[in-house]
């Protein structure tokens, strides 16, 4: 988790600002006779929705993607010297894609984050589990360790009796009372 904390989102208006300049700047030196990108299917304008939901959730990607289509409709407006409404109109399916897909990553992310803290809640279980079973391993080796002393101390004990024990086998039944009293 502490390498994941330094890639944590600190802004939603820097990276949409980092994104936006790329976008343009790549449009402006590849294609610079299509602003918007508007022939290009799918437009890379597309990226800043995507990336935004996915990295900020739904609500950024939807705005993400509100953005981009107004960026995208004015460009291709002022190239064209046409109005907004008649560029919005000449790519209705780009500016609603772009809503969409921004609203899908968002939605991504939304629920691998969901996913992330459900798996988190089911580690933290896990861990307790394994804490208290290590506490109760660490308990019974020392029991054993008790008792492996305490047989060594009194092997010499438990090996005469058991000697004498087998020697009461070789006595007869008459002989066997006063053996026994001998132990």
């Amino acid at each position: 988790m502490a390498r994941l904390d330094k890639f944590r989102p600190t802004s939603i208006a820097v990276d949409a600002l980092v994104i936006t300049i790329g976008v343009m700047a790549a449009n402006l030196l590849i294609a610079s006779d299509d602003p918007g990108w508007v022939q290009l299917n799918p437009s890379p304008y597309i990226l800043l929705p995507l990336l935004l939901g996915a990295r900020y959730g739904f609500a950024a990607g939807v705005g993400a993607g509100a953005a981009a289509a107004i960026l995208v409709t004015s460009q291709h407006a002022y190239a064209g010297a046409i109005t907004m409404k008649a560029s919005l109109g000449e790519s209705v399916y780009l500016t609603t894609s772009f809503l969409f897909f921004g609203g899908i990553a968002g939605e991504l992310y939304g629920w691998l984050h969901r996913e992330r803290g459900q798996s988190e809640a089911q580690l933290s279980k896990f861990q307790a589990t394994v804490k208290r079973m290590d506490a109760e391993m660490r308990y019974l080796r020392t029991m054993k360790d008790d008792y492996d002393q305490a047989v060594a101390a009194s092997g010499g004990q438990i090996s005469t009796l058991d000697t004498e024990l087998r020697r009461l086998h070789t006595y007869s039944a008459d002989d066997l009372p006063d053996a026994v009293l001998q132990l």
